[in-house]
């Protein structure tokens, strides 16, 4: 994406840098099979430190190793996040980052399907679009959910509270995936002015006292050199990488860096922490009719879905997998939505407090070929946290 805005200044010339190998494996582009595509080569392979609250246990962190980063592995639904939680940002010093100056941004990189609006934009690169396939069981739970008391939501990035259920809109583009890189590189990839690198790892940003003056990168099996930048770096890793070359860098907590013998460029104590993820369990539902998309587990299935995708792009295989969902609150103060014991009741609720003692131990065995629904519930923690030095 910067690297498109970048080469909108006639006089740029722009080096683009990136860990992975291009997104040339056909099952990228194919939404349907994008969990396929984790702890793949495809996939950085993380797992997380040994989590107290689990029992010591660690869990898989995928994290796309390819051109277009994650959004050439994630499941291509179109969500914003919630006004409030850039609201707060700003209000805890990240100046520029409230939700009415970030929105021109939101509207300049898409085409939504909706049109142009106060909201959404209709002439950026990046296409987002309903979901190709709406099922029977899609249907279903957001009809459940509004029997349950819920609003109906048409368009979960419409700026407003979020709290509903509805049908997500997704970067799919006939049938195929809209990542970064299909939709704001490619149009720029015949630019002479950009010079693409992939398997290149950045391993530092090298700094004159405290200007960025360039990178350290190891290019496949070459010996790591050093690039100067003409103008500036942009650094834009992610959410892991990220923090993790601004550290080898020198710019972070100072005790930690010197604790692992880095110098210290830039004291910044917020560097490396406060991560926050979406932890998720799933309830899972056999489904006496054949219509979920655990079928496409069976071969017979997968071959017949991917021949009406191939005629077609609107078989199954072109639509993302968790196309549908919903928002409540939760939690005793909560001004809409559900208070924490209509969710679960006081024992239980109390017992969640507990730390866990112990987990099942063994070894998974493989999926049944059986037809199911499969709920996932979310925590989705707002960020209300401002970190000391």
């Amino acid at each position: 994406m910067l690297a498109n805005r970048l080469l909108e200044d006639p006089n740029a010339r722009v080096l683009l840098l990136e860990a992975g190998g291009k997104d040339r494996n056909p099952l990228i582009h194919v939404p349907a099979i994008s969990a396929e595509l984790n702890n793949g080569p495809l996939d950085w392979r993380m797992w997380t430190t040994p989590q107290e609250a689990l029992a010591g246990r660690s869990l898989f962190y995928p994290r796309g190793k390819v051109l277009g980063g994650s959004s050439s592995i994630n499941t291509m639904v179109y969500i914003r996040g919630h006004r409030r939680d850039f609201d707060d940002w700003a209000r805890m010093g990240a100046t520029g980052w409230s939700y009415d100056e970030v929105l021109p941004y939101f509207r300049r990189s898409e085409r939504s399907h909706r049109g142009a609006s106060e909201q959404h934009g209709d002439d950026g690169p990046m296409y987002v679009g309903p979901a190709p396939h709406v099922g029977p069981i899609w249907r279903a739970f957001v009809d459940a959910g509004e029997a349950a008391g819920y609003p109906r939501v048409d368009d979960f990035n419409d700026g407003g509270d979020m709290v509903g259920v509805g049908v997500y809109d997704v970067v799919i583009k006939r049938g195929r995936r809209q990542s970064n890189a299909v939709a704001f590189l490619r149009p720029v990839a015949r630019e002479p002015r950009l010079t693409l690198r992939t398997r290149a790892l950045v391993r530092r940003v090298v700094f004159e006292r405290r200007r960025a003056v360039g990178v350290e990168v190891r290019v496949g099996r070459e010996a790591p050199r050093v690039i100067r930048a003409r103008r500036e770096v942009v650094l834009a890793a992610g959410a892991v990488h990220s923090p993790a070359i601004l550290l080898r860098s020198g710019v972070g907590p100072p005790a930690e860096l010197r604790a692992a013998g880095l110098p210290v460029v830039h004291a910044l104590p917020g560097v490396g922490r406060g991560l926050q993820d979406h932890p998720q369990c799933f309830i899972c539902h056999a489904c006496p009719l054949p219509v979920t998309y655990n079928r496409l587990q069976s071969l017979r299935s997968r071959l017949v879905e991917l021949a009406r995708y191939e005629l077609t792009r609107s078989s199954m295989m072109a639509s993302a997998i968790p196309g549908c969902g919903g928002f409540a609150r939760v939690g005793d103060d909560a001004d809409v939505g559900l208070a924490a014991t209509d969710v679960v009741g006081e024992d239980e609720l109390d017992a969640l407090a507990e730390p866990v003692d112990d987990f099942a131990d063994g070894e998974l065995s493989e999926p049944q070929v059986v037809d199911r629904v499969d709920i996932g519930v979310v925590g989705e923690v707002e960020a209300r946290e401002r970190f000391a030095g």
